[in-house]
């Protein structure tokens, strides 16, 4: 990677996450969603040039993606069990030189980052024009199992939707972004069984809400529900294209153009 990536990039400002603990090794919301991520990309020219995983976590980086080219991983914590991350680095300030991927693919990353349009800038700056960015997010249907439940229930903050995510996109340069949405539906025969897995899911502690499902007194509003127990993940497919820059505005780009009158 010696001659792209620039020097004087500062660490993430998320390494702070790197004391907590950290997410396993497989992760059932992440892994799921990774292979259809992958499938839904099977009609998709993917463009030549290295790929940047951004927020690769401790996942596996799919085939699909990673054909033939050069991989890059990137996450802003460095978690030892993430095996070949290359890179430890925040979203918002990527330690790249412009233009030197061809894709960037990104697997639930995007409800961990609080400020998109600039991440979306650096995404795009990062993208050689026609280059492809390529994220799933969960949007505001998820766990609506839960916010029935209960006096509190677990806040969906940083989980927009399709709508929301594609007009920020075209803001940032990129060519009309195509969303997608599904439902998946995880089922439980318990609600023992559900707690302690959606503690395992990465995604979740974005906005707290890990924290908050483990909490004693959400807990005990949802022990006397019988099971088997379902819970709705929405997931978010977004596919868009890095445009050419545009020309400069103002003087300097006039053209003079004379007419002759007969």
């Amino acid at each position: 990677m010696t001659g792209y990536i620039e020097r004087d990039v500062a660490r993430s400002r998320n390494l702070r996450l790197a004391r907590a603990k950290p997410p396993p090794r497989q992760d059932p919301l992440a892994q799921e969603v990774s292979q259809r991520h992958a499938e839904s990309m099977r009609a998709v020219n993917l463009p030549p040039g290295r790929v940047l995983d951004l927020g690769c976590g401790t996942g596996k980086t799919p085939d699909r993606v990673c054909r033939n080219e050069q991989i890059v991983r990137l996450d802003w914590v460095p978690w030892q069990q993430a095996g070949s991350l290359d890179v430890v680095a925040d979203a918002i300030k990527l330690p790249f030189a412009k233009a030197c991927f061809g894709m960037v693919w990104s697997n639930l990353c995007l409800p961990w980052i609080d400020q998109l349009p600039a991440t979306f800038a650096e995404i795009r700056r990062v993208l050689a024009d026609g280059g492809l960015f390529s994220a799933t997010s969960l949007g505001p249907d998820t766990l609506t199992e839960l916010r029935v439940q209960g006096a509190d229930p677990p806040r969906t903050l940083g989980f927009l939707d399709m709508h929301d995510l594609t007009d920020i996109l075209g803001h940032q340069g990129f060519a009309e972004p195509v969303a997608v949405r599904e439902n998946i539906l995880f089922k439980y025969s318990s609600v023992s069984s559900m707690l302690d897995e959606l503690r395992t899911f990465g995604v979740l502690a974005a906005t707290g809400m890990a924290r908050h499902i483990g909490h004693k007194g959400f807990v005990d509003s949802l022990r006397s529900l019988p099971g088997p127990f379902s819970i709705t993940f929405e997931v978010i497919y977004v596919h868009c294209w890095a445009l050419p820059a545009r020309p400069p505005k103002g003087q300097d780009s006039w053209r003079e153009i004379r007419f002759n009158r007969q």
